[in-house]
């Protein structure tokens, strides 16, 4: 497994076994941790920072890596600066 947010605030992960199975848990900026909400009204919504997350059978860190970089270059914007560099 390998992950990455995609953010550079205040940020928490966690990774733990629960019965049969492994959970993840991502979080963003917290009230208990970061002093920040964002209150909501009946039926309104919030998008959370984007996280990746990279898994592999085989390989181990090298392979999770390359599934990784494969992701980044995919969802990279183009930019003519990409052409510039050496």
């Amino acid at each position: 497994w390998l992950g990455q947010v995609e953010h550079n605030g205040s940020w928490s992960w966690e990774v733990g076994e629960r019965g049969d199975g492994c959970y993840v848990v991502v979080a963003g900026p917290t009230d208990a941790r970061s002093q920040w909400r964002q209150p909501l009204v009946p039926g309104a919504g919030f998008t959370s920072v984007p996280v990746a997350v990279a898994t592999v059978r085989e390989g181990g860190l090298e392979a999770a890596a390359a599934v990784m970089t494969a992701y980044r270059r995919a969802m990279r914007r183009p930019h003519r600066d990409h052409g510039l560099l050496i």
